[in-house]
This record gives structure tokens, C-alpha cells and sequence, in this order.
């Protein structure tokens, strides 16, 4: 039986219920892909199957008050590990070498020992190759979960050995009453959240908190893409000069992941990966043709990737305003 507790955590979802539930039951879980939209639930769904996994409760399973659970959910479990990305574009083969080594060192504390790739979306084929070993013969005690946005970013020899999940959109009630339970008391304000969150309660709680400086330009900048309007993409770029170099590049990663979206939309992917930037990503999917869409976004990844090149950030603006502008209207190959 699973603690109240924490089914409290992620409302709906019963295909990840039915594997946490496995899981506490003592399958022979060792690789899983947790997918779904940003703001849907995949770190935390990750975390409770984690739990599910060490969880030492003799009943309730995962308990979510031995001390193992609650090293998992503050991240401090020396057998639980989540690994990021070790570079802007993502894991790089070395990196992912090292975990699998690491893998075969036994556990701990715990009777298994599993590792979370937090940015599975992030994972190039060379990495999934690296990987394709572990995910077929792990050591008995291992396990691996992959959370991403889109399981298509996923090789198929990666898929075909792991169990799939996917976290759903909650519905607008459900998104109601936990903001609601949030002390959200504006009943208009939970509305227009409810409405613009796509059944994402990240997006809808961050709706609520009012949209970020780098959100904003980051749209502005998307919209004159799509209306290719050399002036206006200036004019939002420059609306950035007065930012930290960090802030910068958060605004250059939401650009790419706007576009990004646009583009998996062209290629029927189920939902967006930024569902608060759904009504832009829509104009540029509508403006572009998927060989363009392709072009601009490989080139706002490459924008991202070099934030660090540029002695200022007046340069770095200057130069990428230009690289961008030249994606919406050079000639395609």
C-alpha cells in the first residue's frame, strides 16, 4: 500500500501509480523512461518510484517518513543520485562512461542503487549508445530512470529496453483545487492560470507569480522571428543589454525551446515541452515551413551554446541578433 502522504504529491497519473506500486512490490525494475510535458510531474514521479525502491516501511510502501524516504526527497540518498547534463548541449559520452562504472559499485545504505537522468532529452545518440550496455545487463541491484519531455528523443535500441511511463496533464478541477490549496484566493486569477497551463501545474504556478523578465523577451524575440521583422528582433534583443550574462542565456534557452516546440508540433509531437509559451510556439509553426523551423532552431541552439564566446553582452546580442536574422531569411539548402 502506498502512503497517502505521498499519492498527495501527484494527483491523476495511474500508469505511474501501477509501476510505483510494482516497484514496492519487489519487480525487477531496472530501466525506465519518465516522460511528459514541462510541469506535469516526471522529477517528482521520479523521485516517488525512487522511494518506492529503498523505501524500508514494512507496510506502506514508499512511506515517505523512513529515513530513506526522506533522503530521496531532499536528494541526499547516497544510493539515489541525479545526474544533469555536464555541458550546454548535453551529456557527453565520457560523462556517461562514468556512470555506468559507477553503476557496478554496489550500494550503500540501500538494497539497489538507481540513478536519474534528469535531462534525458539531452542524451545524444553517442551518450544512448554509451548507455545501451547498462540498460540491457545492469548489476541485479541497479537502476536507471530517464526523465524527458519527448520519449521520441529517445533511441529505439534506449526504448526497447526500458518500461515507458508518461505523466499526463491534470485536469482544469484538479489544477483548480490544488491552487486553490496553495492559498491562490483569487478566484479570476486561478482561472486565467488554469487557462494558460495546458494542465501543467508548474506552468500555471509560475503564471501566478507573474512572467519572468527573460520570459517575456524571450517571446518578444520569438514573435518578431515569426513576423520577420528584422527592427523588432533588434528592439527585444536589446531589451536584454541590461541583464547578467546568466539571465542572457536563460533567455537564449527559451528561445531555442519555443522553437523547439514549434518544430515537434510540425512532426505531431502530443504536447509541448513549454506549455506556457503554447501560443508562439503556434505563430512560428504557422510561419515557417519544417526546413526552416529546423534551420532557426539549430541556429538559436547554437546561439545558446556560445553565450560564454562573447566578451560582453552587448557583443554576444549583437552578434546572435545578426546569426538569427540571417536563419529566417537565407536561402535553404
Amino acid at each position: 500500500m502506498i502512503a497517502e502522504r505521498i499519492r498527495a504529491k501527484l494527483r491523476g497519473n495511474p500508469a505511474v501509480w501501477q509501476l510505483v506500486e510494482a516497484a514496492a512490490a519487489g519487480s525487477s525494475l531496472h530501466a525506465c523512461v519518465i516522460s511528459g510535458a514541462a510541469g506535469t510531474g516526471k522529477k517528482t514521479a521520479a523521485k516517488i518510484l525512487a522511494q518506492a525502491l529503498v523505501c524500508t516501511s514494512a507496510h506502506e510502501r514508499p512511506c515517505g517518513v523512513c529515513t530513506a524516504c526522506k533522503k530521496v526527497e531532499k536528494d541526499i540518498h547516497p544510493d539515489v543520485l541525479t545526474v544533469r547534463k555536464d555541458n550546454k548541449t548535453g551529456y557527453s559520452v565520457d560523462y556517461v562512461r562514468e556512470i555506468r562504472q559507477s553503476l557496478y559499485v554496489r550500494p550503500n545504505e540501500a538494497t539497489r542503487k538507481i540513478y536519474i537522468f534528469a535531462d534525458g532529452d539531452f542524451l545524444s545518440p553517442s551518450a544512448q549508445n554509451a548507455m545501451l550496455k547498462l540498460l540491457e545487463e545492469p548489476p541485479a541491484y541497479g537502476a536507471v530512470f530517464l526523465v524527458c519531455n519527448d520519449p521520441a528523443s529517445l533511441l529505439e535500441t534506449v526504448r526497447s529496453r526500458c518500461t515507458e511511463v508518461r505523466t499526463e496533464p491534470l485536469p482544469a478541477d484538479v489544477l483548480t483545487e490544488l491552487l486553490t490549496a496553495r492559498g491562490n484566493t483569487d478566484p479570476e486569477a486561478v482561472r486565467l492560470a488554469v487557462a494558460s497551463a495546458n494542465g501543467s501545474l508548474g506552468a500555471a504556478i509560475e503564471f501566478l507569480a507573474g512572467t519572468p523578465e527573460t520570459e517575456k523577451i524571450a517571446v518578444s524575440i520569438c514573435d518578431a522571428l515569426a513576423a520577420t521583422d528584422e527592427a523588432a528582433l533588434y528592439n527585444a534583443y536589446f531589451a536584454a543589454e541590461r541583464l547578467t550574462r546568466d539571465e542572457i542565456e536563460a533567455i537564449y534557452a527559451f528561445v531555442a525551446g519555443i522553437l523547439g516546440d514549434a518544430l515537434s508540433a510540425r512532426f505531431g509531437a502530443p504536447a509541448p515541452a513549454y506549455p506556457q509559451f503554447a501560443a508562439v510556439s503556434a505563430r512560428l509553426k504557422a510561419a515557417f515551413s519544417p526546413e526552416r523551423l529546423l534551420a532557426v532552431y539549430e541556429r538559436a541552439r547554437q546561439c545558446y551554446d556560445d553565450t560564454a564566446l562573447y566578451l560582453t553582452p552587448g557583443n554576444l546580442l549583437a552578434a546572435t541578433v545578426a546569426q538569427l536574422f540571417e536563419a529566417v531569411t537565407a536561402r535553404l539548402k
